[in-house]
């Protein structure tokens, strides 16, 4: 018996000096905000890719259920709903809790109002926030995408919070906000679709309101994504952007060039034209003496002493509706020059005037001839961004 004694003894030494391994981290470790309850499952979201969403959304007071059994993930969020999720948020951004609302919190149709005061006391900018004061006018209404998601990013901004880079996204097809497009960098908006088009005017849901709020609290539930370039050029006029379309004092004037006013006009004829889908298009004379236009800026600014403004390609990414950096940079190039000669001039007749008196006049090629713009006008119809009625 003694043996066995000192068998034991000697065990259970070695074991001691053995290294335990660490606890497990739990599973709310990483999470922004910390959880403050816990909450049962769903009924309408078991099983689904709200679930998890819904749950931590729940779990850390930002969201409730319908009831004890359904999250109703499908039905939309009301804008006084998206405001006193964010400030809930914002609250517990700060390490604060949610007590401070209960003394404060109102019933009846002005329930949100407390909440929506936090915010504007916590984040002044949002006072003057044309998006907030839409809010603010019309909490009943179902809340757009866009306007959620730039609470969102004001409440985080207003917390100093820095979210980590996933994604390189210099601009999707509808959106090239700075704060809408951090983001889509820290994995949190994905978009709709492969280009990444976010759909600012579409109503919220509370799945997508709860999916990408979980996405802020939880680094595990950001997404990794890589979105595919709108090229305009070639998805809506079918041509390479190098394609030259018109030649103008000299000059080759390349389908990238032209590609917004283009655009613009397609865009126009789409309006105007939806009940006659057969009614010639007859816009290609208005694009050319556009650009014939663009062109004589360039030679009177020339004779004015005035020389060619330079923008910050940077505030104009590929991408954004179809276009390139390059033809963005063109376009406000020759409107800030517009601009600059029409201070020169008591009206826009003289100025005009003076512009014909240049003798400039846009040719065009014959890959310009051969363009099928009603065609081109139904394809820009259908691509992300350019929606009809939009």
């Amino acid at each position: 018996m003694r043996k066995k004694t000192r068998w034991f003894s000697l065990l259970l030494a070695v074991l001691l000096a053995l290294p335990f391994p660490a606890a497990a981290a739990e599973p709310d470790a990483d999470w922004l905000i910390p959880k403050v309850r816990d909450y049962g499952t769903f009924t309408d979201t078991a099983g689904t890719i709200c679930e998890t969403a819904a749950r931590i959304c729940c779990e850390t007071g930002l969201m409730d259920g319908i009831d004890g059994k359904h999250f109703m993930p499908e039905i939309g969020l009301t804008c006084a709903q998206a405001m006193v999720i964010c400030a809930r948020l914002h609250r517990l951004l700060g390490g604060e809790t949610l007590d401070y609302f209960e003394p404060i919190s109102l019933k009846g149709p002005d329930w949100w109002k407390p909440y929506d005061q936090y915010l504007r006391e916590q984040a002044p900018a949002l006072e003057e926030a044309e998006f907030y004061t839409g809010l603010r006018a019309y909490p009943q209404s179902p809340c757009y995408r866009g306007a959620f998601l730039k609470l969102l990013s004001a409440v985080l901004t207003a917390q100093n919070v820095s979210l980590p880079e996933l994604n390189q996204v210099s601009a999707v097809p509808d959106c090239k906000d700075p704060d809408l497009l951090m983001l889509y960098r820290a994995g949190i908006l994905t978009g709709k679709d492969r280009y990444g088009t976010l759909k600012e005017r579409a109503s919220l849901s509370r799945a997508a309101a709860a999916a990408m709020l979980a996405r802020v609290i939880d680094p595990a539930q950001r997404v990794s994504a890589t979105f595919d370039t709108l090229e305009l050029c070639r998805d809506a006029l079918e041509v390479e952007p190098d394609t030259v379309l018109a030649t103008v004092n000299g000059r080759d004037i390349t389908a990238e060039l032209l590609a917004p006013a283009l655009a613009s006009y397609l865009d126009i004829y789409n309006h105007s034209h939806l009940a006659h889908r057969n009614t010639p298009w007859d816009k290609a004379q208005s694009i050319l003496d556009d650009l014939t236009t663009a062109a004589a800026l360039e030679v009177l600014a020339a004779q004015k002493g005035l020389i060619l403004p330079e923008m910050d390609a940077a505030l104009y990414p590929d991408g954004y509706q179809g276009y390139t950096s390059r033809s963005q940079v063109w376009e406000a190039e020759h409107e800030a020059l517009w601009t600059a000669l029409a201070a020169l001039y008591p009206t826009r007749e003289e100025l005009e005037a003076a512009l014909s008196e240049t003798g400039v006049q846009a040719e065009p090629t014959q890959a310009w001839k051969d363009l099928n713009l009603p065609d081109a006008s139904i394809r820009l119809g259908n691509l992300p961004g350019w929606e009809w009625n939009r």
